[in-house]
């Protein structure tokens, strides 16, 4: 057996850190400092606030402008529906907390570990792309929260009527309402955008876990019946030899 370098769990570290610091995940192991623990609990259901409070600003926007402003309305809408779809996937990651939890600990167990140097590889394989997805991600949203704003003020130059697709109790005629109304549209990017694709990273990492333990399965029976003994069929070093070839009742006992 190799020496256990890496473990399956892993390949989700990256992407479960993103979802516990939006507080759309609770801790994995409960921190030492019980302050923490407090204080992201009450944070969790907070963070879950600010997404409806962003699904309702948009739907007041819409209906409000549905008879005069069809245009501003679609605009909108777009927006809208991607956070109603946020909506869904955090109430199942709330419901199904515990189902998760209890994969999680299944993937820990040591009948998904590393016991070649070759499922290290594919291991480690695995890891350093949901690592590198993760991190694809972050830039994706850091450029999204400068490029957003951007040509959210770009158009207000080009159109002095142009307005933010949210609703605003205040009036954004003047540069001053505008710009808060750009920072409440783009403000919670982090929340809306980050968390919505870790959500989606984390099912693409448990697919890409499923896909390589396979691989781990289907590597280890290909070469079930490998032996470096030098054989008496074995003429030379380029004559691969297997038990199943050298004694056929290791075949028979395998299959029955």
């Amino acid at each position: 057996m190799s020496e256990q370098k890496i473990t399956p769990f892993e390949s989700f570290s990256e992407v479960y850190k993103v979802l516990i610091w939006v507080g759309y995940f609770k801790f994995l192991k409960k921190p030492r400092n019980r302050c923490l623990w407090i204080c992201h609990q009450i944070y969790r259901p907070l963070a879950f606030i600010l997404v409806l409070w962003y699904n309702a600003v948009h739907l007041i926007f819409i209906v409000q402008g549905f008879h005069d402003h069809l245009d501003d309305v679609f605009e909108s809408a777009r927006i809208e529906i991607i956070q109603v779809n946020l909506v869904v996937k955090l109430i199942t990651l709330y419901v199904y907390t515990s189902r998760i939890e209890k994969i999680n600990k299944l993937i820990d167990e040591p009948i998904f570990a590393a016991y070649t140097k070759k499922d290290e590889e594919m291991l480690l394989q695995t890891t350093r792309n949901m690592h590198r997805l993760v991190r694809y991600i972050k830039i994706s949203v850091s450029l999204a929260g400068v490029f957003w704003p951007g040509s959210l003020f770009a158009k207000r130059y080009q159109d002095p009527k142009a307005v933010v697709y949210i609703y605003t109790p205040f009036d954004t005629e003047s540069w001053t309402g505008y710009s808060l109304s750009v920072l409440m549209e783009v403000a919670p990017i982090i929340w809306i955008g980050l968390g919505h694709l870790a959500i989606d990273c984390l099912v693409a990492t448990y697919y890409a876990q499923a896909e390589v333990q396979l691989k781990i399965i289907k590597y280890n029976l290909e070469h079930l019946f490998d032996t470096d003994a030098a054989t008496e069929r074995a003429q030379d070093e380029r004559f691969t030899a297997y038990r199943d070839e050298m004694d056929r009742n290791v075949r028979r006992r395998f299959v029955h």
